[in-house]
């Protein structure tokens, strides 16, 4: 059993999720491509499988489908992504054989099992291959979908085409039908948009009177909505839940006791300091809402409420600005105004209410130093741009947002106006769900033992009905400061053996929420500011040593290249 929120076997890395609900409709079976380092030179992708019935719990039921040791096969190079479906006693798999030594790089395969995936029986005579006028390098990601109106099935597949309404060539969802799931008839496109390369990972899902279809590209998932299976489908205006930057991608919709749930993974660095995020990493899940309009928006399972399940004291341990604390409410305003929180525990859902003053308003979460302050990263509730955002900049550069690793999603704030904020960490991962509409995940790495603040940078945020929640696990006391003295990094970043000023009594209770209501002038101490006059002495003088570094190389490069002339 695999206890976690974000599971992944130990190891080994989360592709593209394939949800299923069990036959006896009492688990989530997850099947997914498994994968190692993209599987160096051997197959790709064979696909396992987590079970749950509450997502914070996973069974792991190891392999169900590899891929053929045969160089002809159309498997041999390895498996994409495609789809489970149970039909009376037999399970179903459509999926995409890859070899890339052949010209038809991808197509779409069945298999079938009639002892639960134990073996599986791959009917490579029902091969379905792209239809002329088709990328033959991008026909991939089956779904199977079943019309109630007319009692066929219908055969989901990603694709790029001219053969649409603009005659340009872009992604599209193309379609089969059948009535016995062997012999497919080509429909032509289901859905067609023309501002993407590709649509990955196709998927309905019916919820209400509704069908959403759900479609990936560029570190994005999006979603379409219509009145009938067939459609036509309609983008809305807003047609993204979750982040970019490959921390909540491919996502697929699955069912399960009659609330339903998007399945996707987020990914991981692709090693040492370097800051971009390669593809797979951990498998993430959401629950789906469908709102009084007809739109989709995202929150934590419903079942985090029985995981964490314990109270947790908010204590605050130190304010700088212009920061209000009263119980377990805030009211921070003006220009950097922070609420020290001390150490959080590593795994936690805190809840609270907030509202911003002005269209302008920035704030949010900051963590990652010592204490929070400048050298604290952050997580913006930014009115300024309506979206929620992490750039993996700090405070003190809070100006600078554009250009750094991490991730956005839109959202429309208006002032005075009440919304909802959780936050559920888990090791090295932090999810913000704002509103029960927007989700933001994040890999962070480093992000243990330091302490964790809200801040305001431009207007005034209240934040009030603080709730912290922590499960059995926690033994951790509230209202401890960091020992750390060094800001997270792209690794993770112990003690240096430097201590700083425990918490007392006396500027505990200066923040702490003890029924009176106080306002702390800012505060700062000289060894923070030798720190930071070091550190910025310290890059001065390695930006220097780098320049004439380069300039020698490239004297040399110069020289050697004179002399090939001549």
């Amino acid at each position: 059993m695999i206890n976690s929120l974000f599971p992944r076997v130990d190891g080994y890395w989360v592709g593209d999720v394939m949800p299923m609900t069990s036959p006896d409709g009492e688990t989530l079976e997850l099947f997914y491509l498994f994968d190692k380092n993209n599987n160096g030179n051997s197959v790709m992708h064979p696909f396992h499988m987590f079970s749950t019935d509450n997502f914070y719990e996973f069974r792991n039921n190891g392999l169900f489908i590899a891929s053929t040791d045969d160089p002809r096969s159309q498997d041999y190079f390895g498996l994409g992504t495609g789809c489970f479906f149970t039909d009376g006693n037999i399970l179903h798999c459509f999926y995409t054989g890859v070899n890339n030594n052949i010209s038809t790089t991808t197509a779409i395969m069945h298999a079938t099992s009639s002892d639960g995936g134990k073996t599986w029986d791959k009917l490579t005579d029902e091969t379905l291959y792209p239809p002329d006028g088709y990328d033959k390098s991008d026909f991939r990601d089956a779904q199977i979908e079943k019309n109630e109106s007319t009692g066929e099935y219908m055969l989901l597949v990603g694709g790029r085409t001219d053969r649409n309404t603009k005659k340009t060539w872009s992604g599209v969802v193309l379609y089969y039908t059948s009535k016995d799931l062997h012999n497919w008839t080509f429909k032509g496109n289901l859905f067609e948009q023309y501002r993407e390369y590709m649509c990955e990972c196709p998927d309905i899902q019916k919820i209400g009177d509704k069908y959403y279809l759900f479609w990936s590209w560029n570190c994005y998932s999006f979603y379409a909505v219509a009145d009938s299976i067939e459609g036509p489908y309609s983008i809305p205006a807003d047609d993204t839940l979750s982040g970019d930057g490959f921390t909540f991608y491919a996502a697929k919709a699955g069912e399960l006791k009659g609330s339903y749930y998007l399945c996707a993974w987020i990914g991981r660095k692709r090693g040492g300091n370097s800051s971009d995020y390669d593809w797979g990493g951990n498998m993430v899940i959401f629950e789906i809402h469908q709102n009084e309009n007809g739109t989709l928006g995202l929150d934590t399972p419903h079942t985090y409420s029985e995981y964490f399940n314990k109270d947790y004291e908010f204590v605050p341990v130190k304010a700088s600005g212009s920061a209000s604390v009263d119980g377990n409410s805030l009211i921070l305003s003006g220009e950097k105004s922070i609420v020290d929180m001390g150490v959080l525990p590593e795994t936690m859902m805190l809840t609270c209410k907030f509202r911003v003053s002005s269209y302008f308003a920035r704030g949010g979460l900051c963590f990652g130093s010592g204490e929070a302050g400048d050298d604290s990263y952050y997580i913006m509730l930014n009115a300024s741009k309506n979206r929620l955002e992490y750039n993996a900049r700090k405070l003190g550069d809070i100006g600078a947002t554009e250009g750094r690793q991490g991730s956005k999603v839109g959202f429309k704030f208006a002032p005075d106006t009440e919304y909802t904020l959780k936050v559920v960490t888990e090791g090295e991962y932090i999810c913000l769900y704002l509103n029960g509409e927007k989700t933001l995940i994040n890999r962070i790495y480093g992000i243990k033992g330091y302490d964790w603040g809200f801040f305001a940078s431009d207007g005034t945020f209240s934040f009030y009905d603080i709730e912290i929640k922590v499960t059995d696990a926690v033994t951790t006391e509230p209202g401890e400061k960091s020992e750390k003295t060094s800001a997270i990094s792209g690794r993770p970043v112990e003690s240096s053996g430097k201590t700083t000023e425990p918490a007392t009594e006396d500027n505990k209770n200066s923040a702490s929420g003890n029924g009176d209501k106080t306002t702390v002038a800012p505060e700062t101490t000289g060894t923070s500011q030798d720190e930071g006059r070091k550190s910025v002495v310290r890059h001065i003088i390695a930006g220097i040593a780098c320049g004439i570094a380069l300039s020698v190389a490239a004297f040399i490069v110069l020289k050697t290249n004179m002399k090939r002339k001549r």
